[in-house]
């Protein structure tokens, strides 16, 4: 499995990258807790997918932990829905013309140190 996303390009990941130990790490442990073996259609493997490719594969909630919110709900609640690339760079710490571009000036050296929340709770979405 690491082989694969390892070599598989997508719009914003390269082909022939490198995943972190921590990412190996977590598909070793996904692969511990199905007996040695990955199941594809589990949340923890979802979750992996997640961090691997993060703007094509969406996270899995737990089933019963979220609820959606439309616009009209983003309304209701006086927040705004739309983010400017000033206000989307000011969270991210980068500068708003690189966010304009779609550059953030990281190369494959320079990327953040992974720190994201993982959550260990698991579904299996597909009977084994």
């Amino acid at each position: 499995v690491a082989a694969s996303v390892m070599a598989t390009p997508s719009s914003t990941e390269p082909a022939n990258r490198s995943l972190s130990t921590i990412m190996l790490h977590r598909l070793n442990s996904i692969a511990a807790h199905h007996g040695g073996k990955v199941s594809l259609h589990s949340r923890l493997f979802a979750q992996w997918m997640h961090r691997a490719y993060p703007l094509e594969c969406p996270y899995p909630h737990v089933s019963g932990k979220t609820r959606l919110l439309d616009i009209d709900d983003w309304s209701r609640a006086g927040l705004n829905a739309l983010a400017s690339a000033e206000n989307m760079a000011a969270y991210a710490g980068a500068n708003a013309s690189a966010w304009k571009r779609g550059r953030h000036g990281w190369t494959n050296k320079s990327r953040p140190i992974e720190n994201t929340a993982w959550s260990y709770e698991e579904e299996v979405f597909v009977p084994a």
